[in-house]
């Protein structure tokens, strides 16, 4: 019984070493959707990863374990003996240490495989819910769809699959070397056992059936390749690589037929003839494209690749809906009156004189105020000032931990935990020096009436991308006032740890290994994830509406985070 135990003990140990962190990570990334309600996503890409695993790890260890088995028949019932130069004797494995060995390694790799494929999982679920797009391509006249969700998927199947062929070449080729099946002679290229042959032959003929796949794919793949001057087909794709492709498909399945003979046979020709018929058409096939290209496209390439021009316009005119664009002549005779300029009063009073760029630079210069401060972006907003719509340009003041002046783990995640303010002015007014003018600027937060900031704490942004740790001992940072400094608490709901128990996975997940100790984080403490809300952005009121305030919008994106990384 102690022998078990003590296996059992190990492999509960070696699951805790190798898969803790992944289960601890799985913990966070679980609470992370919850938060932000986006849950059923994290299932549907668990399942996923879950069924793409399980298929490619059965069918790969079905595949490996049948064929190397296949190959151990040829391995004698007793256990080979090798003499070394010493005169010891050692025993070498024989059939049944061969087919434990054999299995192991088979499904090591096929776990290998099974992790690659369950990676895929956004191309297996396009392909799954894919739908048509009514949209033919002119010249090989598929569905859109067929492009973007359909090649993916095959191109996966067809790569992890030649994988496998591969693999098990390898591993037969290598059984029958050892067993004596499979020997080189220098009067003959190979001598090989009846069985030996037909195994061998018609792993070469599945390799071909691939290629030849491969090569069907590819007549595809270059409508969706950048060409030169275009994104798609060029004429000399369509004229000789596809018509190479063509030929490569069916000079491969005639290869396929070939090892077929080759396995069933006597004749040692077949396979070395398929092998040069594939490298002929594939040679041949890239060579007369290049001369086209060189010979007949471009000394005349305007009018060559007019007609692919044309049909990458027309399909970008369709992804972006302009197809359908009314066109009407403009003579410019038109008067401008006082009543046109009295019905566009709003817009006239909201032309933008300034650059989001120059104004990013120039926001940075006078507002950042402290290093560890970055204005990351410019954006555009409305709100109702003095009764009317006012456009304003703004860019939130965020924390950039990597200016901190002293880089510790209590400064990154206790202390320095978010950015404050903003800065926001209207697109059109500038001061006598030549600046823009601020409605909103400085610390702390100096604004007018119209645009209260009740909360300037910004703990999600553009910027952060990592996490931090609030409602712990350790004050938090606010904002440098004077000589010294102003801390606070984060008062929020944003975060996916309230309870006490989750912290321990976010510490284990996120802390590197370092001990958080009880006198610096207490148990209540409170994680946020600072993930990067790139997609995040303030939302633009059309005119005339009410608009939201500043404060309203902090409220707003501090309820919106992303799963941390």
């Amino acid at each position: 019984m102690r022998h078990p135990v003590r296996l059992a003990v190990l492999v509960v140990f070696a699951l805790l070493f190798f898969g803790g962190p992944a289960m601890v990570r799985f913990y966070t990334d679980w609470l992370w959707f919850g938060e932000v309600g986006y849950q059923q996503v994290f299932t549907t890409i668990v399942r996923s990863e879950a069924s793409l695993f399980t298929m490619a790890f059965v069918v790969s260890v079905l595949w490996l374990v049948v064929n190397l088995r296949l190959a151990l028949g040829s391995v004698g019932e007793g256990r080979p003996i090798f003499t070394t130069q010493q005169g010891m004797e050692v025993a070498l494995p024989g059939r049944q240490q061969l087919r434990t060995i054999t299995s192991a390694i088979a499904m090591v790799l096929s776990a290998l495989i099974g992790l690659y494929a369950s990676a895929q999982w956004e191309t297996w679920v396009t392909w799954q819910k894919a739908v048509p797009f009514g949209l033919q391509d002119p010249i090989l006249g598929r569905d859109t769809s067929f492009y973007l969700f359909t090649i993916p998927f095959l191109q996966l199947l067809r790569g992890i699959a030649q994988t496998l062929v591969i693999l098990v070449a390898l591993g037969v080729g290598g059984i029958y070397l050892v067993s004596g099946g499979l020997v080189s002679r220098p009067s003959s290229f190979v001598s090989m056992t009846p069985g030996v042959r037909r195994h061998l032959s018609l792993l070469a003929a599945v390799f071909f059936v691939l290629l030849a796949v491969g090569a069907w794919l590819g007549r595809f793949e270059l409508l969706v390749h950048p060409a030169g001057v275009i994104y798609g087909a060029s004429y000399a794709d369509v004229y000789a690589r596809m018509p190479a492709a063509l030929a490569l498909t069916v000079v491969s399945l005639l290869g396929a037929v070939l090892a077929v003979m080759h396995g069933l046979g006597r004749r040692n020709w077949p396979i070395p003839v398929a092998i040069a018929l594939y490298l002929i058409v594939t040679i041949g096939g890239e060579g007369y494209a290049t001369m086209l290209q060189r010979f007949v496209v471009t000394p005349n390439e305007q009018v060559r690749e007019l007609p692919f021009i044309q049909h990458n316009i027309d399909a970008t005119r369709r992804a972006f809906a302009l197809d359908g664009v009314e066109e009407r002549a403009l003579t410019g005779d038109a008067m401008l009156t006082r009543d046109d300029i009295a019905r566009n009063a709003p817009t006239l009073q909201n032309v933008r004189l300034w650059d989001h760029q120059p104004l990013l630079d120039t926001f940075g210069q006078l507002q950042e105020i402290r290093t560890y401060y970055d204005f990351v972006s410019v954006d555009n907003d409305r709100y109702v000032i003095d009764g009317r719509p006012q456009q304003v340009m703004l860019s939130a003041r965020e924390l950039n931990s990597n200016s901190l002046p002293n880089r510790t783990w209590i400064n990154e995640r206790l202390t320095y935990t978010h950015g404050y303010g903003l800065t926001l002015g209207p697109v059109n007014r500038v001061t006598s020096e030549g600046l823009p003018e601020l409605l909103v600027r400085n610390l702390p937060t100096e604004t007018i009436p119209a645009l209260p900031v009740q909360q300037p704490g910004l703990y999600f942004g553009e910027l952060s991308n990592d996490y931090v740790i609030v409602r712990s001992a350790t004050q938090e940072f606010d904002f440098p006032r004077g000589n010294g400094d102003a801390f606070t608490s984060y008062a929020g709901s944003g975060g996916p740890c309230p309870r006490q128990t989750r912290s321990p996975g976010f510490g284990l997940a996120d802390s590197g290994g370092l001990p958080v100790v009880a006198p610096i984080v207490s148990l209540v403490a409170f994680l946020l994830g600072a993930a990067s809300a790139a997609g995040w952005r303030p939302a633009t009121c059309a005119p005339g509406r009410s608009a939201a305030t500043p404060s309203s919008r902090c409220r707003t994106s501090r309820r919106r985070c992303s799963r941390s990384r």
